[in-house]
């Protein structure tokens, strides 16, 4: 059963708030519940979250959010010009992100963690090379813990969908078609078990953002 909260559908988070092609072999390890397309949530209650129901629910994390970023690409009315003038080789805006810059910061002087792991492949997407030069830098900056994972001819049984992981406990999941498009965000009542080790993988065989870029020569990698 999932139930749609009536809300604003404005956009109230990042506009990057991320789809690995699985081998025989990571279907197999996923064989679960949890990699079920979206809306099922194998028959458990799920809530669909849009604008301001998402944003209550991102401001109560107690003290951890944490998210998995897969997709190679995301298709966000929000970015539309900020990603053309990126591909046109013009300067990056200073206010660029400073919404999402402004909420970190305040998380973070309340002594709370934001944290993701990016998952790439080589060679990195228009939009990967979007984000590392004009996304990620100034995430940083604003006290985000951003790591990278490349799974270039690897497979670490991993998801292939997006999901935020709250304080261990709480996950929604970020449901996206294959352009990138997003089509809901669903507050889901999954065994957090798997998430937790999802994320325990995703960390140790990650590198931080800075050491990745160094790494491959540049963000335009």
């Amino acid at each position: 059963m999932t139930t749609t909260v009536p809300t604003s559908t404005s956009l109230t988070t990042e506009a990057s708030l991320s789809k690995v092609t699985p081998t025989r072999d990571s279907r197999r390890l996923r064989a679960s519940p949890w990699s079920r397309s979206p809306h099922t949530s194998c028959g458990r209650p799920s809530v669909l979250l849009d604008g301001d129901a998402w944003r209550a629910l991102f401001d109560r994390f107690g003290s951890e959010a944490w998210r998995l970023e897969v997709q190679p690409t995301y298709t966000m009315p929000g970015e539309a010009d900020s990603f053309a003038r990126f591909l046109r080789g013009e300067s990056k805006p200073e206010s660029h992100n400073s919404r999402w810059h402004g909420r970190v910061k305040g998380y973070r002087a309340d002594g709370k963690y934001v944290g993701r792991v990016r998952i790439v492949r080589r060679p990195l997407t228009d939009y990967q090379r979007y984000q590392f030069a004009w996304g990620i830098p100034g995430n940083l900056a604003a006290g985000e813990d951003i790591r990278v994972l490349d799974l270039t001819g690897k497979d670490l049984g991993l998801p292939d969908f997006d999901f935020w992981l709250f304080d261990e406990t709480r996950i929604v999941r970020l449901n996206y078609r294959p352009d990138g498009t997003q089509i809901n965000r669903e507050l889901v009542d999954d065994d957090p078990a798997a998430y937790r080790e999802w994320k325990r993988i995703a960390i140790e065989a990650s590198v931080p953002f800075s050491t990745y870029v160094e790494s491959q020569g540049g963000a335009r990698t």
